[in-house]
């Protein structure tokens, strides 16, 4: 299938096709955005490790099996302005995780294309099966460009989703992350889901509109994360003689927090530093200058930090 490409104006950002005077808050929605990309499952992981003869990296035969399950890519494709408008999209897979755009396009595929509007887009494919123009598997291309690792950190597949609507267009890079067992206990990623949400201290539906009213302040808290977050282990970076040792960590979720009226005080919260300092998730949700009673929409997107995410929608009546 020959790759089809539309103007290249801003990667990985917003080109407006028009002057809008809008505080440009990341937290903001005001235009199209991809709130997130994930993978179901985040990750696919073989009995067997790749392993490096003669200077060749090879895949096990039995690993292929695994490898070539079909996985569901989602996308959150966000439009407040568009008025439901048609969105085009293009889905590509390359072999190189610094081409942010898949424009190598010896080593670039297109997966699929189309128009959709807003909302969840959804795509049901096997990226492991995906054969490059010269034939070549994709999945062996990645691991013969990890020339430091090897692929003992995993195999990351770059996805790449590009967007447009009446000139404004996104590049979205996502990892379908492939893996093998180097330990017995090691097992494969689960997606990360948020158990729930509060505002000032009141459990907030997920099914219904919260009322709010007055200035505020709207402080916005998730339930505890400590009990979803999961204990993993990754194996190391092979010593002199090439042996390799197990590390065990736990995952620390970030959060992405959007609304389409209003800001948030912090665009994410969560996470952990270099000095291993774990970050707080309290927030606050902030009116605009000038206010208005009208519904709210807020979605919370939800990254465990090895390549798991998911997100959740939350409603808001606001009344001054």
């Amino acid at each position: 299938m020959t790759a089809r490409r539309w103007p290249l104006l801003v990667p990985f950002a917003i080109a407006a096709g028009a002057c809008v005077q809008i505080p440009d808050d990341a937290t903001t929605v005001h235009d199209l955005r991809v709130l997130g990309v994930a993978m179901d499952p985040p990750e696919l992981m073989a009995p067997v490790c790749p392993t490096l003869n003669g200077g060749q990296i090879t895949i096990p035969p039995e690993d292929l099996a695994t490898y070539a399950a079909q996985v569901t890519l989602r996308a959150l494709l966000v439009d407040p302005a568009g008025e439901g408008r048609p969105i085009s999209y293009e889905l590509f897979a390359c072999s190189s995780l610094s081409d942010r755009t898949c424009e190598k396009e010896s080593e670039t595929v297109l997966v699929t294309s189309g128009q959709t509007t807003a909302g969840v887009l959804t795509y049901s494919f096997r990226p492991g099966t995906i054969l490059l123009p010269n034939g070549q598997p994709l999945l062996f291309q990645v691991l013969q460009n990890d020339t430091v690792f090897h692929g003992l950190g995993g195999i990351r597949v770059p996805l790449v989703l590009h967007v447009g609507a009446q000139g404004e267009e996104i590049f979205a890079q996502k990892l379908m992350v492939y893996s093998c067992q180097f330990f017995p206990d090691q097992r494969a990623n689960l997606t990360p889901e948020l158990p729930g949400l509060a505002l000032n201290g009141e459990r907030w539906p997920q099914d219904a509109p919260l009322a709010l009213s007055g200035s505020g302040p709207f402080r916005t808290l998730p339930d505890d994360l400590t009990p979803y977050e999961e204990a993993y282990v990754v194996p190391s970076i092979p010593d002199q003689e090439g042996n390799v040792s197990r590390v065990d960590l736990v995952e620390s979720w970030k959060l992405s927090w959007y609304t389409d009226y209003g800001t948030f005080s912090s665009g994410t919260t969560g996470g952990t530093d270099a000095a291993g300092r774990e970050g707080r998730h309290n927030n606050e949700w902030r009116l605009p200058a000038t206010v208005e009673e009208r519904d709210v929409t807020y979605w919370v997107v939800a990254r465990d930090g090895r390549g798991g995410l998911s997100w959740s929608t939350w409603r808001a009546h606001y009344t001054p």
